[in-house]
């Protein structure tokens, strides 16, 4: 009887739904969709970049790559890349952001994703770059993906 009137009773079951809901509630995730502070975060990273580009520091425009990035694509790759652009394109003048997505993920399965799209004026010709970073694990954001398309490059 005793124990029929504890699990009955209105204490019990109000223990119960918080129980529950504490649980659902720590295991879900929000996401976040193209906000301003995450845009600015991120395009920290891509500014470093362009600026040590511009400046032909090769060995620090490295830096902000993952280590994922390094996987598929060698820094001496990558740094032939940079030569090639400086080649055929010449020196990196304005920078313009063409558009933009972030999607930021908090809670068990936390992530966050960005997406930068550039039309950027270079000496001899116009470059259209993309760069998608990701955030490490050690909460520093680093690029995963670049590419640069330019007419140049077709040959002259």
């Amino acid at each position: 009887m005793l124990a029929h009137r504890i699990t009955t009773g209105l204490p019990f079951k109000l223990i119960l739904i918080l129980l529950v809901t504490c649980f659902f509630a720590c295991n879900s995730n929000a996401t976040r969709n193209n906000r301003e502070e995450d845009k600015i975060e991120a395009e920290q990273v891509t500014t470093l970049l362009f600026q040590n580009l511009q400046t032909k520091n090769y060995a620090a425009a490295d830096t902000l790559f993952s280590r994922d990035f390094f996987k598929v694509t060698p820094k001496e790759k990558l740094n032939e890349v940079f030569k090639v652009t400086q080649e055929k394109l010449g020196d990196l003048g304005d920078t313009h952001l063409t558009d933009w997505k972030t999607q930021v993920v908090t809670g068990e399965n936390a992530s966050a994703d960005y997406a930068f799209f550039y039309g950027n004026t270079y000496k001899k010709a116009i470059g259209h770059i993309t760069i998608r970073l990701h955030k490490d694990p050690d909460n520093k954001i680093r690029i995963v993906y670049y590419t640069i398309h330019s007419d140049a490059f077709a040959g002259q």
